[in-house]
């Protein structure tokens, strides 16, 4: 607390802060009284980025709520939040006179309202409204230190970084700026040209730049109050415009063309050791692809990049892949999760083209076993009804994979799957498809889940659809892997973390069970005896479960209480389950009556879904 308590306040007015917290729905109806009662205990301090704003486990003397700036409240080594404009910071601990929980700290230079912690109890027996308003505004901020989903404050601030002075890349800048007005409302973009508008003249020289600093942050605060997010696009050499630029940002996002990877030492060299709150900087890569790229070319060496955080492969003059970019850097994007099932999958590409028909854009999708494969093509930039022919050349039925072997590790040999695979993706990285993709299998090694977001994609898919015992593991990494739907039939909690702010979609075509998984009598035959009724003309053509359908379906259900924890606690957006009882798992000769189902079922939940208006960008 040292820095704030040696910085000059200025006070703050009744007025202001009322224009500062109405935003937060429990001020929105407060008295002018109460408001002149909070002023007459407040003032404003700056607080430089970086700063330790309250040290986990120690007393504060005072309350504050962030007027300009970004602060991240670091609760464990597992555990952060960041906040924005109206985050509140320790008025729970000044009112209940308790320790202050996690560190927190400025990531910018940050300007904050004091609220004198001595004085805060008697405005509040003067104006008991401010009891309920701030006891539900510490309430949100329970909720967001629990991981509830509440409200998130998105990032305002970017600092864009073009590697090299090229038109390209300048370009990329532009059509960035664009995608954000689109995703996040107006803003404001600002390079060395704009700031010399600003400061009144050529602040180049270090000397010059200092002088204008001060007026560059007010500047910048009037247009954050006004609801602006504002653009950075930084000078590719190192200069004082630049420094400051990454001093003051939510985010860095670097501009690259996908074969500039021979800027990446110099990256490091300029990011190395550079830390904000204790953490170290990460960035956002933004990869300029050929537009004529059939996919995406050159990450595996960017992959050295050592504060890489995420990438985009975007495109020139391509709207989509820079609004999907503008969608994950602004905390907006929209995940899908396909889980497994066999050939009920298909169903995924049903769901698929009805969420493309609605408006719905995916910016990242991922999934498990045949839900992985379906994710991983749409990743690739085929549309549903693309992959729905290429399923139906590739597995026109349950025999393009049936390859039996002798029964020592598996039914099947698995070299038809392989051979699918391979003609799918050939040698591609999941890194190198266009959408965001991870898959899961499950490590018989260690017991665990093995999390698949680089390296080769055939082999990835194909130990995330390993049944075991019908089709042998994959050997990868040092592990034996197989069918990720052991652990986590539908992974959402990665998609989550992802696509933090954003949007989850799940679809699960696993879990309703079989209605034809019933041997017709009171209890189960030898398997000798079935054999004997299958080859004997005169017995009965009862249905009986398989030893395939069994290995499939213990397989799916093994993780379903999980799944139902997480759609019971609402950690998912949109929950979609089509009505596919009626479907074998190895019925693949049913591709179209799985799509129909799939595009009808998701179709008629999409037009019923609250959040749709949102999803497609008709809200905020």
């Amino acid at each position: 607390m040292n820095a704030i308590s040696k910085s000059n306040p200025e006070p703050i007015s009744a007025k202001e802060l009322r224009r500062i917290l109405s935003s937060h729905a429990t001020f929105a109806n407060l008295s002018d009284k109460a408001f002149e009662g909070l002023a007459g205990i407040a003032d404003r301090v700056f607080v430089p980025g970086g700063t330790l704003i309250a040290r986990s486990g120690e007393a504060i003397e005072d309350a504050f709520i962030v007027e300009y700036g970004r602060t991240r409240l670091q609760i464990n080594e597992t555990f952060a939040m960041n906040g924005g404009r109206g985050e509140s910071i320790g008025i729970l601990s000044v009112l209940m006179q308790k320790p202050f929980v996690g560190d927190c700290f400025a990531l910018r230079d940050t300007k904050l309202i004091r609220l004198r912690g001595s004085d805060l109890l008697q405005v509040l027996a003067a104006n008991p409204e401010l009891i309920v308003a701030l006891s539900r505004y510490a309430d949100d901020a329970i909720r967001r230190s629990l991981g509830m989903r509440v409200s998130p404050y998105r990032p305002r601030a970017f600092a864009v970084l073009p590697v090299r002075e090229d038109p390209r890349m300048r370009e990329a800048a532009d059509n960035l700026f664009q995608a954000f007005k689109g995703v996040a409302g107006p803003g404001c973009l600002i390079d060395s040209r704009r700031l010399r508008d600003i400061c009144g003249g050529d602040v180049s020289e270090s000397h010059a730049f200092e002088k204008a600093r001060d007026r560059l942050i007010t500047w910048c605060e009037a247009r954050e109050a006004e609801g602006h997010f504002l653009m950075f696009v930084c000078d590719p050499a190192e200069t004082s415009w630049t420094r400051w630029c990454a001093k003051q940002t939510d985010q860095i996002v670097i501009i690259a063309g996908a074969d500039a990877a021979d800027q990446v030492e110099r990256i490091n060299r300029q990011f190395a050791g550079r830390s904000v709150a204790g953490l170290a900087v990460k960035v956002d890569l933004v990869l300029v692809q050929n537009a004529d790229n059939k996919v995406p070319q050159g990450t595996g060496a960017w992959l050295a990049l050592e504060c890489l955080q995420r990438h985009h492969h975007v495109r020139l003059g391509n709207t989509a892949d820079f609004q999907r970019a503008a969608r994950r850097m602004s905390e907006r994007a929209i995940g899908v999760v396909l889980g497994g099932g066999g050939a009920r999958g298909i169903a995924h590409l049903g769901v698929l083209q009805a969420l493309d028909e609605a408006g719905v854009p995916i910016d990242a999708i991922s999934g498990t076993s045949m839900g992985a494969v379906m994710a991983a093509c749409y990743a690739k930039g085929w549309s549903p009804k693309q992959i729905l022919d290429l399923a139906r050349r590739f597995i026109s039925s349950s025999r393009a994979l049936m390859d039996l072997d002798f029964p020592m590790v598996a039914f099947l040999r698995g070299r038809k799957l392989d051979n699918i695979l391979k003609n799918l993706f050939g040698t591609m990285d999941i890194m190198d498809l266009w959408l965001p993709h991870y898959c899961i299998s499950s490590s018989l090694s260690k017991g665990q889940m093995k999390l698949h977001d680089r390296g080769l994609a055939w082999l990835s898919l194909r130990a995330s659809c390993s049944y075991p015992g019908v089709f042998p593991p994959v050997h990868a990494d040092g592990q034996l892997l197989v069918d990720g739907g052991i652990v986590d039939n539908v992974p959402m909690e990665i998609m989550e973390a992802q696509c933090k702010g954003g949007t989850v979609i799940a679809v699960d075509v696993g879990g309703g069970g079989a209605d034809d998984l019933a041997f017709g009598e009171r209890k189960a035959r030898s398997g000798w005896k079935l054999l004997r009724d299958r080859l004997s003309p005169m017995a009965s053509r009862e249905r009986f479960a398989n030893i395939f359908q069994i290995l499939v379906w213990s397989t799916a259900l093994s993780s379903k209480k999980t799944l139902q924890q997480i759609v019971e606690n609402n950690r998912v957006d949109l929950f979609l389950a089509p009505p596919l009882q009626g479907f074998q798992v190895i019925g693949f000769d049913a591709h179209e009556k799985l799509f129909e189902v799939g595009y009808e079922y998701a179709r008629q939940r999409l037009a019923a879904w609250e959040g749709l208006p949102q999803a497609v960008g008709r809200e905020p």
